[in-house]
């Protein structure tokens, strides 16, 4: 009898340990959350929203992420996500075209002091 209790016991021990384990994994499997998940802006491919062209300056102003080509880009807002999901190749190229002549305008001394939006005639704001 004694011998019984004991066994019974322990097995309700590990019965309980068992479950325990179990719910701490179903916890560690779930998906992180949005700011956990976010890339810090030097981790994106530019910091330079693809769609509208703003310049992106800090981690708290890329308000989403898109993979695309093994590459994250960075969007100021879900209306640039909406435009670049649509047409990603034309909105890298325009996007790439911007980049060259923001580039050649630094080169030229023709850039604005302080001018923080590339204009875009497709600009989604």
């Amino acid at each position: 009898m004694r011998y019984f209790i004991i066994l019974t016991a322990a097995v309700a021990l590990l019965l309980g340990c068992e479950k325990q384990e179990k719910a701490e994994q179903t916890v560690q499997e779930q998906p992180q959350t949005v700011e956990q998940a976010k890339f810090k802006l030097a981790e994106l491919e530019t910091n330079i929203c693809p769609a509208c062209g703003m310049i992106l300056k800090t981690d708290a102003e890329v308000a989403d992420t898109v993979h695309y080509a093994d590459k994250v880009y960075g969007f100021c807002g879900p209306k640039c996500v909406d435009t670049f999901k649509a047409n990603p190749e034309k909105t890298l190229a325009a996007l790439h075209e911007r980049m060259e002549k923001m580039e050649g305008m630094h080169k030229e001394g023709e850039h604005e002091e302080g001018h923080e939006h590339m204009h875009n005639e497709n600009d989604p704001h």
